[in-house]
């Protein structure tokens, strides 16, 4: 609202979504990534939390689809289960179970292990 025009908008969405998500309100997590994937396409960590946020919210269809839109971006880094897991740099509990739940949601759109 106060700045609709920001080039940094999709980042915003993201770190939104993400909020939701540890919030366990995984509906209102799904709308701001969507928003942060179609502010900036090429945005690679939206995707990937797109991609786990709806396979942990059970909507299969469209976590597979996320995950082979993030499959094919060439900024993605992440491409398997295990390179996913070592991205995690902290010990924090509340931190951790997001993580998990990210991990079990990815695991649900069809990331290989």
């Amino acid at each position: 609202r106060l700045s609709p025009r920001d080039p940094l908008l999709f980042g915003y969405y993201h770190f939104l979504g993400r909020a939701y998500f540890m919030l366990r309100k995984d509906e209102q997590a799904i709308h701001w990534l969507r928003k942060s994937v179609a502010e900036n396409p090429k945005f690679a960590l939206a995707q990937i939390h797109l991609t786990a946020v709806l396979g942990a919210a059970g909507h299969g269809s469209d976590a597979r689809e996320a995950l082979q839109t993030f499959l094919s971006n060439k900024r993605a880094r992440t491409r398997s289960i295990v390179q996913w897991k070592r991205t995690l740099r902290t010990k924090n509990p509340a931190y951790v179970a997001t993580f998990e739940r990210l991990t079990e949601g990815l695991r649900n759109a069809g990331m290989p292990e």
